[in-house]
């Protein structure tokens, strides 16, 4: 890539002794999060974020009639909901222009979200700490954990994801992804797709029950995919799971620029954009040392909670899921979402399973390795309350 092609950016922010130790003061203080996406659980916003955000049609979600026939007596919202319910400021972020790259995250939610439930959203700091990589060279991992409660002030969710925090000079200039091309998708490799995409409603266990009971440790679950991802889907999944401190309009746009130097770039008309861009603009992503505009790290976590869901049925339940980003996923890529049962055991009354999930691309390359819970029906249980 050659340098010219950055010519209308000004030099990014670095990594300074005193940006380090704004962060590391701000470390185990609780922050009150605002300007969440989701303050309440609504019929409306289950559907923006599952059919968006998911590119899933679960009727579980969607319609109410078949949704009080199940264990739940209503309308739920998907499992990875939570994470458009966080709040969006708050929480300082610190040094300002040196890149945030989402690295994983870990979500625990004990129970559905219902209809009507009222979120507040509260944030710290939990971990900061150096770490070496071939992408940026020195580099820092920045861990915050976001804690949702109801109107009660229960704890409903719990989010915790971390960061790197890198010069994005000193990124790009490394290259380590210079030799990775975007990729290019013939017609017969969309016949492959769209004939996944024909079967994918009928791997859905939906009212008939998974028990406990039939699961079997090293058992693979179905492949689903998403993609070709396009930009398409990236907006899909803004609008369903919502905006970050980064997304805002016209004034507001500027004002928030004004308090937070080092947010905004000049595109190559010259006019100042946010960086959050790189995840639908390639000229941004080059900027960074990104083969391509590329997806939101979480973002292919929850839709494994797709397949996961799917694979439960609807008397079961993920408790948690989580995992780590490894390579970036950019325009063209097509997700291949994979699970294998790696152990089942008995918690209480809870018949429990964990699994090994990941994401592969058309590569091969597993760029996102991960794990979850999920709570499942029981025989026992069935039987005994049907005595």
């Amino acid at each position: 890539m050659a340098k010219a092609q950055y010519k209308y950016f000004p030099k990014f922010g670095k990594i300074t002794e005193e940006g380090l130790a704004e962060i590391r003061s701000w470390m185990g203080k609780q922050f009150q999060c605002y300007e969440q996406y989701n303050t309440e659980v609504t019929r409306d916003n289950i559907r923006h974020y599952a059919m968006l955000g998911l590119g899933d049609d679960n009727p579980l979600y969607l319609d109410p009639e078949y949704a009080a026939k199940t264990r739940w007596k209503g309308i739920i919202a998907p499992f990875s909901f939570p994470s458009s319910c966080m709040g969006r400021r708050g929480i300082p972020q610190g040094l300002p222009g040196v890149h945030n790259l989402w690295a994983g995250g870990d979500l625990t939610c004990p129970a559905p979200l219902r209809l009507g439930t009222q979120l507040r959203c509260s944030s710290q700091i939990t971990a900061f700490e150096e770490k070496k990589s071939q992408f940026a060279g020195k580099i820092y991992r920045q861990e915050t954990t976001h804690t949702l409660r109801d109107q009660t002030g229960a704890v409903v969710a719990v989010y915790r994801h971390w960061a790197m925090r890198l010069e994005r000079d000193e990124s790009r200039e490394r290259g380590k992804y210079k030799d990775i091309t975007l990729a290019q998708v013939t017609d017969e490799d969309m016949k492959k797709i769209y004939e996944m995409y024909e079967r994918e409603k009928s791997l859905r266990r939906g009212a008939v029950p998974r028990y406990w009971e039939d699961v079997n440790v090293g058992e693979s679950l179905p492949v689903m995919v998403k993609g070709p991802y396009t930009v398409t889907d990236m907006i899909g999944w803004k609008m369903g799971n919502g905006w970050d401190q980064f997304m805002r309009m016209y004034r507001l746009k500027y004002e928030y620029a004004k308090k937070h130097p080092g947010v905004m770039y000049k595109n190559p008309q010259g006019v100042p954009d946010v960086v959050e861009r790189v995840h639908w603009d390639d000229d941004m992503a080059h900027a960074l040392g990104a083969p391509g505009a590329y997806d939101y790290g979480w973002q292919r976590f929850a839709l494994v909670s797709h397949l996961l869901q799917d694979w439960v049925g609807d008397d079961g339940w993920i408790r948690r899921l989580g995992g780590e980003v490894r390579f970036f996923g950019v325009v063209g890529d097509t997700l291949y979402l994979k699970g294998k049962v790696a152990r089942k055991y008995a918690d209480g009354k809870d018949h429990l399973a964990d699994l090994d999930v990941w994401v592969e691309d058309q590569r091969g390359r597993v760029i996102a390795p991960g794990y979850a819970t999920v709570v499942l029906p029981s025989r026992t249980e069935t039987a005994e309350a049907s005595a």
